[in-house]
């Protein structure tokens, strides 16, 4: 499931210590940083924060002092092939915006790059066929359903492979 984009939110008038608990809580390892008026002024990263540290600020540093003011967004209507192209190392996350430059949403490439894990679409005789298989005790290596399978898969490969 994916984290609502008001989790990566941060004000500008945030500090060190509220940025690394928002990124914290949100476990993308991004914050996106936002004006008064809501519009995305800075991106700032777990590694910007890791870096800002090990050269010196303090957790009372303010975030305006060490984010990304040049930082990639996109509209929130770009086309899927754009943000593919931007999302590549070391972008990890881009924010999508709307026409006023306020976050809406953003891009990962979990969430671009995953194999889904769904519902099963159970709107045939499929419960049938399972109650079958259950009755005949056969649910695995044997049975009507894996012999007609075979048989169906080998037509198919002999349908695209020409023998040796």
């Amino acid at each position: 499931m994916s984290t609502p984009i008001e989790k990566l939110i941060l004000p500008v008038s945030a500090d060190v210590r509220g940025a690394l608990a928002l990124i914290d809580q949100n476990a993308q390892g991004a914050a996106f940083v936002v004006d008064a008026a809501g519009r995305l002024c800075g991106v700032l990263t777990d590694g910007d924060l890791r870096r800002a540290l090990l050269a010196g600020c303090d957790v009372a540093t303010p975030v305006r002092a060490i984010m990304k003011r040049g930082f990639v967004s996109l509209p929130a209507t770009a086309p899927t092939e754009e943000v593919l192209q931007h999302l590549r190392d070391p972008i990890a996350i881009i924010p999508l915006v709307d026409d006023d430059g306020h976050p809406v949403d953003y891009a990962c490439f979990h969430r671009y790059h995953r194999i889904p894990v769904m519902e099963p679409a159970l709107d045939g005789h499929e419960l049938d066929y399972v109650m079958e298989c259950l009755a005949s005790n056969w649910v695995s290596s044997k049975g009507l359903f894996v012999t007609r399978f075979e048989e169906c898969f080998a037509d198919f490969l002999r349908g695209i492979i020409s023998p040796i």
